[in-house]
């Protein structure tokens, strides 16, 4: 049976440093895009983090893209 692999969207994650803890390590926290189109390009998905992360009121430290895929067996 051939596994079947069908992209359902994707997920833009912008990591931010919102301070840092009591021992002066960075607190890292998420912002989190949900349902992206699956056609979206990864340049194209990068161009909006950049823009989003322009609106951030704390520093970015990066940004992800998680891709959603439903699995059938068939």
């Amino acid at each position: 049976m051939a596994l079947t692999a069908t992209p359902t969207g994707s997920v833009l994650q912008i990591s931010v440093q919102t301070g840092t803890d009591t021992l002066g390590r960075p607190v890292i926290r998420k912002r989190v895009f949900n349902d992206l189109k699956a056609s979206l390009t990864d340049q194209q998905v990068y161009d909006l983090g950049v823009i989003l992360a322009g609106l951030q009121a704390y520093p970015v430290t990066g940004n992800q893209r998680l891709n959603n895929v439903d699995l059938v067996n068939a």
